[in-house]
């Protein structure tokens, strides 16, 4: 978070960017960092297998970077871990509850 928050201008121009591969990169390198234990407890009968979890996980992370690198004031890169490990604990109806009250979601206190 550290490099992308120090190089944001040309992080955001690369992954807009068609012909650059940095954001299958930097997607690779996640699905890497949250590695198999972050999926080995799922019930092999469940519908949602190991790896589809492994990829819905990996697709927030990429959705949370790429929201955060292009805010026009960007958060210090510990302010952004914050505000991802706190997202961690909503569940998509929650965040739904909130925006339905039109209220923030979170606050970093």
């Amino acid at each position: 978070m550290e490099y992308l928050y120090q190089n944001r201008q040309i992080v955001i121009t690369l992954i807009n960017c068609s012909a650059s591969d940095l954001w299958r990169k930097i997607h690779d390198l996640v699905a890497v960092a949250i590695g198999t234990h972050a999926t080995d407890q799922i019930d092999q009968n469940f519908e949602i297998t190991p790896d589809l979890a492994r990829e819905l996980l990996v697709q927030n992370v990429m959705t949370l970077l790429k929201y955060w690198l292009t805010q026009p004031t960007v958060i210090t890169p510990t302010g952004a871990y914050q505000v991802f490990i706190k997202s961690r604990t909503l569940s998509p109806v929650d965040l739904a509850q909130e925006l339905a009250a039109n209220k923030p979601v979170s606050r970093l206190d």
